[in-house]
């Protein structure tokens, strides 16, 4: 919401009239309103002088601003005042000033759809006849998004203290007249020509001149009449007058989108959602929703494998072989990281050429995840550095350890030290006065190297691993303060000319290469004897002790995941895709641990053929305009599932048809209204009698058929008789009706809300059609009590989160409400003491009682051990925490449950060759190569080239398991998952339940076509079927009915039989339902089942035994089969259903083959 806080008049002074040029006349207003003293986040001259844009140019410029300035004090704009379209100006320079390019500009370019004529904007460089000023592009939106995520917005963030409100609630239309609106922009003489259609532009012409009527490809004014004053403009366009459409919408937010796919594959990367303030849109002067547009979460925050670049190295190497057709740089120039950048800096990519220190931008923004330095763990998010701890996660609090341990407890690495004496010089051969003193091994990490003294002669300096110099190298002395980046570390250097010098990590992150100290002392000769200390030195290293202890091999194969869902509810498809899975966890991994040239293709097939989709109008709404306008209706569908073999049909959601189907759920109508016609003469001559008249449908003011009018209007009209009155007559006749035969009586409106004074008040009034009173006895009341006021008390919350407490009573004046149901509770509503002033408060008896809460430990997820084996533990955070979620201090929970803060690590591997899998029943079995590194640690081995597959002695045939109890027997499974046995010689796959005591065999299959449906609605016509009996449904909750769908079969070993009857892993909506079986109590004519029953056992290994029956029962029972069924050895599907009736396999059994 932008305020007004000022209005300043300048006349006539001399910085507008020395301006040459449109730039330097913005340069001249800001140094004056600066020198003012307003607090403002932006300043804008509106000026009748013309705006040039240099001088001798033409001074066709409509208005200046400077890109991005807001909340700076050179945030200044000029617009010139050309009546009211200098409104559209002075939006758009504040888009410049919100850093809003122009729509044309080259900055635009990745925000306009090729292919397309785009549509032209406020924000467009040009006010052609095609532009529509009320609205902004998505390359604005855009940028003034990124803006005020990024650049410092402190200023828009206060409430202005005083600002100039607007009173007026008409349209600038009502108030200017088209002539006015001329003499506006073109002065006093101008006036208004008819040359284009009606709002579209405004022509103008100048009475003391000859010349032609000349527009600014601007629209009339909102609100200006048009189609002779019936309607007005709006935005453009001649519209009927409608309160509703200028009605002021708030913003509100809609739903959060579907996460993006994680920005890193490892070391923590960044997932984003949106939400769009379109629930509903802002109109008309409504406020935009406030809160965030963005959220972000992490993912992938393991760490990343040894010897992986990390994001920004990846990054930049990405660009090797591009010189930017920029002069000097070589085609096939490498690039590194450029470190070392501001703050603001740190989330752009710089890199810089691996041959020299020329270092250049090559994107605005790195990936979402990078690290912003070598020397935090803070993570870049679009484009802004935001916190992350040492756990990769976004906002974490979570440390690192002295030994590179994220959460640690310094626990895991010792320290190495190391001295060099001046006795040492003499012991080291010298290179241009360069000795040499040690070299830091790699993973070391806390590096402190000090030089305590004799810094006039003595310096350290530093190599890398390959003799090139990091530090003070080649005979140049670095003696300032200074940063340099090596290894993955950061290494700060206080300069040569402190009395100590000093070479430090900032971090506790690990040395990727060696690292050679040096000491460069001038002369040898030394005031102090050989003992003199020259140089010293520490690290930290991994402590050899903590070793991981082994895992198991990982095998890694491509598997086909189960076929998704069908994309459409009839006629539509549905695929599988292979995914890369460890065969000894039953787990899914990372698509790299598997060999990609064996991965097979994504498979697809069809589903869902048996039925056929169609589109049905259910419903059409009243026509929004009558007495012939031109308006529109509503038509309300219903989407129809119909199955032709059976003729089955239902009603389904309509957002089924959406994708196949092109309709409106909007049509123009034009329709006549009811009126009513004239009154007919009074029925009597003399005395009191009665006049009628009709109701009749008018269209365009001629009567026509009442089928042109809404039927559902015509109610509305019943005012067709009222009494008359004549001369009086003249007749003594009793039996003269008089005036007296007409009931008078009172109607009472609805009572209205509870007021302050606990008073609810309505109107009462006398209906009488020939004007007598009512009867005052009989008026009903106007006003009755609805509550009192009065002290009530409560006791408060208790005064601690855990722990013992007190609560305190409170005593509050209170209106109290009677209830409107009986028998609920009485509303209190606390209102100020002062409406009790009247009333004496009440002393409770007891002011305090105590009262106690319980704590509970919690705990964070544990966290990943590494790929490189450095670290023994994995470690998690405990906290104590109150049942509101929040931490307290430990002593408030129960130090005996505390959980576990580690465990050891169980995924790292040794070096030696061991078979890990023994011998199957293939006669074979595989043997690995545990490897360790250079230094004797561990490290990971490639699987697939460390992994060998050899042939050994056949095992005993007794070793193929043919049951799952064979599995848990003799090979000592007890885990519940897939296994392979080998049903009938054949092997196949099967779940195996209950491994840990009596185990039982399952097939998995999919439970969207593995299921039994009783059907649970009856109709009032039974003799009807879908759709007609749709409209006649009732659930009928006597009947057994419920739905079944089965995940997992339980087949008995060895005749393969299936227990229908078995819902372990089945998933039951009523009454659990037997598998194969399925009824209704719908149709008594056997003609339309509703009962459904579903077996497919594809991709299982198993097959429907030849002769496999179903037996029905019940009344009027048929059983609808599709084709083929009684040939099917893989599925079968029937409907089946009667009055009552339902089918189920028949009492021999389901039994399978494989």
């Amino acid at each position: 919401m932008c305020y007004f806080i000022s209005i300043i008049i300048f006349v006539c002074f001399f910085f507008f009239y020395s301006a040459t040029s449109a730039s330097a006349m913005l340069k001249e207003f800001c140094g004056v309103v600066s020198k003012q003293g307003y607090h403002y986040d932006t300043a804008m001259l509106i000026t009748r002088d013309q705006i040039c844009r240099n001088e001798g140019e033409p001074c066709d410029t409509l208005g200046l601003a400077e890109l991005g300035t807001v909340c700076k004090r050179r945030s200044c704009a000029i617009v010139q005042d050309n009546g009211l379209p200098a409104a559209f100006t002075i939006a758009h320079e504040l888009g410049h000033v919100l850093n809003m390019p122009h729509d044309d500009d080259d900055l635009c370019k990745p925000f306009n759809r090729p292919g397309t004529k785009n549509k032209m904007h406020i924000m467009s460089s040009i006010m052609g006849s095609d532009i529509h000023p009320w609205s902004w592009s998505d390359c604005s939106r855009n940028y003034v998004s990124e803006f005020l995520e990024k650049e410092d917005k402190s200023c828009l963030e206060d409430t202005p203290t005083f600002y100039i409100k607007n009173f007026n609630t008409k349209l600038p239309g009502e108030i200017y007249s088209l002539n006015h609106q001329c003499q506006l922009i073109h002065g006093n003489q101008s006036r208004y020509c008819r040359i284009d259609e009606e709002c579209k532009r405004l022509w103008c012409k100048t009475d003391s001149s000859r010349s032609d009527c000349r527009s600014s490809n601007l629209p009339w004014a909102d609100g200006t009449p048009c189609n002779n004053d019936r309607f007005w403009c709006q935005k453009g366009e001649c519209v009927p007058r409608e309160g509703k459409s200028l009605q002021v919408v708030q913003g509100g937010w809609g739903a959060w989108s579907a996460f993006t796919p994680c920005s890193l594959t490892c070391g923590g990367g960044v997932q984003e959602s949106q939400r769009e303030c379109n629930n509903p849109l802002p109109k008309n002067g409504g406020k935009y929703c406030s809160g965030s547009r963005k959220k972000y979460r992490s993912c992938n925050t393991h760490a990343c494998p040894p010897g992986t670049l990390d994001s920004r190295e990846q990054q930049c190497y990405e660009m090797n072989g591009r010189n930017f057709s920029s002069k000097g740089i070589a085609r096939s120039a490498k690039w590194i990281p450029k470190y070392g950048l501001s703050s603001s800096e740190k989330c752009k990519l710089f890199c810089r050429l691996e041959d020299n220190s020329a270092y250049f931008k090559l994107a605005d923004k790195v990936k979402d995840g990078t690290t912003c330095s070598l020397d935090s763990f803070d993570k870049c998010v679009n484009g802004i550095c935001r916190p992350a701890g040492c756990d990769h996660e976004l906002n974490s609090l979570a440390k690192i350890d002295r030994c590179g341990v994220c959460e640690g407890h310094n626990e895991t690495c010792q320290e190495h030290t190391g001295n060099f004496y001046v006795s040492d010089l003499f012991k080291t051969k010298s290179e241009l006065y360069y000795y040499y003193v040690t070299t830091i091994p790699k993973g070391a990490s806390n590096i402190v190297i000090t030089q305590p003294g004799y810094h006039s002669e003595n310096y350290i300096a530093l190599r890398d691993d390959e003799g090139n110099y990091i530090l003070n190298g080649k005979n140049v002395i670095t003696s300032f303060r200074n940063v340099r980046f090596y290894a993955g570390l950061t290494f700060e250097y206080n300069g040569a000319e402190n009395v100590v010098e000093r070479v430090n990590t900032t971090l506790s992150r690990k040395l990727k290469r060696d690292l050679i100290v040096e000491i460069i002392s001038i002369s040898k000769s030394t005031p102090k004897d050989n003992d003199s200390l020259l140089l010293s030195y520490t690290y930290t290293m991994d402590n050899p002790i903590y070793q991981l202890p082994e895992i198991e091999v990982e095998i890694y194969n491509w598997e086909m995941q189960p076929w998704s869902t069908c994309d459409a509810l009839c006629h539509g498809s549905s695929h599988r895709m292979p995914v890369c899975v460890s065969t000894t966890k039953a787990l899914k991994v990372a698509p790299q641990l598997c060999d990609e040239l064996a991965k097979p293709p994504t498979e697809y097939r069809q589903c869902n053929t048996d039925c056929v989709l169609s589109l049905n109008v259910a419903n059409i709404s009243e026509c929004s305009a009558s007495c012939g306008m031109l308006g529109t209706r509503e038509k309300t569908y219903y989407c129809i599932q119909t199955f032709p073999h059976i003729s089955r049909s239902n009603i389904v959601d309509l957002s089924y048809c959406l994708s196949k189907f092109e309709f409106s759920p909007h049509e123009s109508c034009r329709e006549g209204c009811w009126d009513y016609t004239e009154w007919s003469p009074c029925s009597k001559s003399c005395g009191t009698g009665t006049q009628t008249r009709g109701v009749a449908c008018i269209l365009n003011g001629t009567r026509v058929a009442d089928s042109f009018c809404d039927q559902r209007k015509r109610e509305s009209f019943r005012d067709t008789l009222k009494a008359c009155k004549t001369d009086p007559c003249y007749s003594y006749d009793d039996n003269l009706v008089t005036a007296r035969s007409f009931a008078n009586y009172w109607v009472a409106d609805d009572w209205g809300e509870c007021n302050d004074n606990c008073e609810k008040n309505r109107t009462v009034t006398c209906r009488n059609p020939l004007g007598y009173g009512c009867p005052m006895e009989r008026r009903p009341l106007t006003k009755r009590k609805c509550c009192n006021i009065k002290y009530v008390s409560n006791w408060s919350n208790c005064s601690v989160e855990c722990g013992n407490g007190v609560r305190q009573k409170e005593i509050h004046c209170a209106r109290v409400y009677k209830p409107e149901i009986k028998g609920a509770p009485r509303r209190r509503v606390i209102i100020d003491a002062y409406h009790c002033r009247h009333l004496r408060k009440p002393t409770p008896k007891r002011m305090h009682k105590p009262c106690k809460i319980s704590c509970k430990w919690s705990t964070s997820d544990w966290t990943q051990c590494p790929a490189d084996c450095h670290e023994e533990y994995q470690s998690r955070s405990v906290y104590c925490e109150s049942v509101l979620g929040n931490p307290i201090a430990y002593r408030y929970c129960d130090p005996l449950k505390k959980p576990t803060t580690k465990k050891i690590c169980n995924n790292c591997v040794r070096k030696e060759s061991k078979i890990v899998t023994p011998c199957n029943c293939e006669g074979f079995r595989r043997r690995r190569t545990i490897c360790h590194d250079s230094t004797g640690r561990r490290i990971a081995c490639p699987t697939k080239e460390r992994l060998i597959k050899e042939k050994c002695p056949p095992p005993p045939r007794e070793c193929m398991p043919k049951s799952c109890e064979d599995l848990r027997r003799l090979h000592r499974y007890y885990q519940d998952r897939e296994y392979t046995i080998y049903v009938r010689s054949r092997a196949r796959k099967v779940y195996c339940h209950n491994m840990s005591t009596a185990p039982t065999e399952y097939i998995s299959v999919n439970h969207l076509e593995n299921y039994s449906i009783y059907y649970d609605y009856k109709t009032t016509d039974p003799d009807k079927c879908p759709p007609v009996s749709r409209m006649h449904e009732f659930r009928d909750n006597s009947t057994s009915s419920g739905r079944t769908h089965f995940r997992k079969l339980r087949i008995r070993l060895p005749d393969l039989r299936v227990i229908e009857n078995d819902f372990t892993f089945a998933e039951t909506l009523g009454n659990p339902q037997l598998y194969g079986s399925a009824g209704d109590c719908y149709n008594r004519n056997k003609e339309c089942p509703q009962g459904d029953f579903s077996i497919n056992l594809e991709n299982t290994g198993f097959r429907i035994r030849t002769g496999t029956r179903w037996d029905t029962f019940g009344h009027s029972v048929v059983m609808k089969v599709s084709n083929p069924f009684d040939t099917s050895t893989a599925s079968r599907r029937a409907f089946c259903g009667g009055y009552c009736g339902r089918c189920q396999i028949s009492s021999t059994g389901l039994y399978l083959d494989v």
